[in-house]
């Protein structure tokens, strides 16, 4: 039984971080157009987190 549910983890967890890859990503590459703009425009770009 421990075996199968090993397996199954083995087999789950790079599904389970695929869409987190994927939304990482998407992020940075918001971040970076984020601090593109805040470039051209001359002002101080403000980030938050929650």
């Amino acid at each position: 039984m421990k075996a199968l549910t090993l397996l199954g983890l083995l087999f789950a967890t790079p599904l389970l971080l695929a869409p987190r890859v994927a939304q990482e990503s998407r992020w940075s590459s918001d971040l970076a157009a984020a601090h593109e703009l805040a470039l051209e425009s001359g002002k101080p770009l403000l980030i938050a987190f929650r």
